[in-house]
């Protein structure tokens, strides 16, 4: 039998020559949410969360200049909180999965061009050109890093296949 669509759901813009995309994967919180990364040629990019009759509950865009035609778009992840940890260009953010407010937020240098991985302690887990950073998940400040030097294409971080927590368990690929 052939399907209908019986609700659909669209993101504008603020400026004029923009075009709105879900270019990266949506995310289903624990707490029912479906958390939608947007990307915005020329504007703020941002991560809206909707419930299942597809209604904003909440909507985040970040403090940061509008312009650039190639964003990034937002990266996602849930934390072991039920935050919702997202990259946005040069920044990682901690936002309340239930109301939508920044918890923290933290600058990373160097391209963040992947998703963040949640180990099992918790810790937030960034891939950027060059490094592999863990972030404590209360504050977001700097827990670890490991260097492992340009590689152009990045890494793909594989869950904590030990279950300890420890960085790295799972292997990087």
């Amino acid at each position: 039998a052939a399907g209908n669509v019986t609700q659909e759901k669209s993101f504008s813009c603020n400026v004029s020559n923009c075009e709105s995309q879900i270019t990266s994967p949506m995310l289903l919180s624990s707490n029912g949410h479906i958390v939608v990364p947007v990307a915005r040629a020329f504007d703020i990019p941002s991560v809206v969360a909707l419930d299942t009759s597809l209604n904003t509950v909440w909507t985040f865009v970040p403090d940061i200049s509008a312009g650039n035609p190639n964003p990034y778009p937002p990266r996602l992840a849930e934390g072991l909180d039920g935050s919702i940890i997202a990259i946005i260009n040069d920044y990682v953010y901690s936002i309340n999965g239930n109301t939508g407010n920044v918890n923290w937020q933290t600058s990373v240098t160097g391209a963040i061009p992947f998703p963040p991985t949640i180990g099992a302690d918790g810790k937030i887990i960034i891939g950027t050109n060059s490094n592999v950073i863990g972030l404590h998940p209360e504050t977001g400040n700097l827990a670890t890093t490991y260097y492992y030097g340009g590689i152009e294409e990045g890494i793909s971080l594989v869950p904590d296949s030990l279950g300890d927590g420890t960085l790295g368990s799972g292997g990087m690929v």
